[in-house]
């Protein structure tokens, strides 16, 4: 019974609901300065086999109505490279090390980044009827996922936006 309820819902939302979204190409995003090169071991808890994937999010930005000439994407570049210098560990890549335990190799590597556009706005989602929560028809657009192959936790970005 819930199932079908939810496939209505879905149905319901998937025909009330319809905008293009403009993915672009994924791109690194590296740290402004040089960082040390270095190996960090996970914790026990961090390196636990269960834990071992990425967390798919959608960030949400509207424009910026006081400063429309401020592009959220130039800014968002911007800040990631300043930040990870001083959190240097984000830009590098998960390796398997010789005694099987997972290390950050400190690398510089720099996060994944990808931009998309819809042609919707915030209050739009959250009008329609359910909210914009799952069970949310239009995730597959706005989800990116496996760029580059990396949908092993090794070797991979540590961080998608």
């Amino acid at each position: 019974m819930y199932r079908r309820a939810t496939e209505l819902q879905s149905s319901k939302m998937a025909s009330i609901l319809s905008f293009p979204v403009h993915v672009r190409r994924p791109e690194l995003v590296r740290r402004e300065t040089t960082t040390p090169r270095e190996f960090k071991y996970l914790s026990n808890i961090d390196d636990q086999i269960g834990v071992r994937n990425h967390l798919p999010f959608v960030h949400l930005y509207p424009p910026n109505k006081s400063s429309p000439a401020q592009d959220p994407v130039v800014l968002i570049k911007e800040a990631l490279a300043k930040v990870m210098v001083h959190y240097y560990p984000v830009a590098g890549r998960l390796r398997n090390s010789d005694n099987g335990k997972l290390v950050v190799d400190c690398c510089g590597e720099g996060v994944a980044f990808r931009e998309a556009d819809a042609d919707i706005s915030t209050a739009q989602l959250r009008k329609m009827d359910g909210g914009f929560k799952p069970p949310f028809p239009m995730w597959d657009r706005l989800l990116v996922d496996d760029i580059w192959g990396s949908c092993s936790i090794t070797d991979s970005p540590l961080l998608h936006i």
